[in-house]
């Protein structure tokens, strides 16, 4: 699910001028405003602990598990501890945004590149040196051979690690209003029509994607994988007739069969 939040200056979650990120940045100047869940800093809906009457909270959920695993418990018992609140969430990152190519990879279905060829040798030598130090898990030498075939043959696959060469590590490409950077060809699940925002009836548009290689850096569950995380928005960017928060469409590329 994709939420696209668009709050006016003036709302009633935030105050209109941004707070001093110094040293003595006080994270209350928030809650003042509106309540916010102590672990994932959404509306508390009124929720507190009973204890000190401080923390607040937007689920029983999210109450339990600050209590348990949060460092809650020993500091509403006036026992110190650390607040390892940090631990029941994802890792923070930043991000560095650098300027893409002007070539349109998504686009260029046709393009044959010079030298593939050698690029395909060099990655099979990597991949038996791989399996030779034990890298490559369970896979076989057959297995590693014909997946690096399966690979070579794939042009949109040779597209994706084209496109991704320069910059390996990159997690998010924005492109709005062009065309996603397909790991596999699309099926009719990711190819398909995008439906028209339900606010305003108005086109989508594909606005960024996320890539598999945040996949790695978050060390989530080995049950959550994507190949690619197209989202598409409103091309008109409408307020959703005054909602704060408004569902836009994603579509979730797969390559395991």
């Amino acid at each position: 699910m994709v939420l696209r939040c668009q709050l006016p200056r003036a709302n009633e979650f935030y105050p209109a001028d941004a707070p001093d990120e110094g040293g003595a940045w006080d994270r209350s100047v928030f809650s003042a405003r509106t309540p916010l869940c102590r672990v994932c800093g959404c509306a508390a809906g009124g929720k507190r602990c009973a204890g000190c009457g401080e923390a607040s909270y937007c689920s029983r959920e999210h109450q339990a598990a600050d209590w348990k695993r949060g460092g809650h418990k020993a500091k509403c018992k006036g026992k110190g501890g650390d607040d390892k609140v940090g631990s029941l969430l994802l890792p923070e990152f930043e991000v560095e945004t650098l300027e893409g190519e002007d070539k349109d990879y998504a686009d260029d279905e046709e393009e044959e590149s010079d030298g593939e060829g050698e690029d395909s040798e060099e990655e099979m030598e990597k991949l038996k040196a791989m399996q030779r130090r034990g890298e490559a898990g369970a896979m076989s030498p057959e297995e590693v051979l014909k997946a690096a075939s399966e690979v070579d043959e794939d042009p949109v696959f040779q597209r994706f690690r084209r496109a991704t060469a320069n910059t390996p590590g990159q997690v998010l490409r924005y492109q709005r209003g062009g065309r996603p950077l397909w790991i596999a060809r699309p099926d009719e699940s990711a190819s398909g029509a995008v439906p028209r925002c339900e606010s305003c009836s108005a086109e989508r548009y594909f606005e960024f994607q996320v890539m598999p290689q945040l996949l790695s850096r978050l060390k989530m569950d080995a049950d959550v994988d994507w190949g690619t995380l197209a989202v598409y928005t409103c091309a008109e960017s409408c307020d959703a007739g005054g909602k704060s928060y408004k569902k836009e469409f994603l579509c979730r590329q797969t390559v395991s069969k």
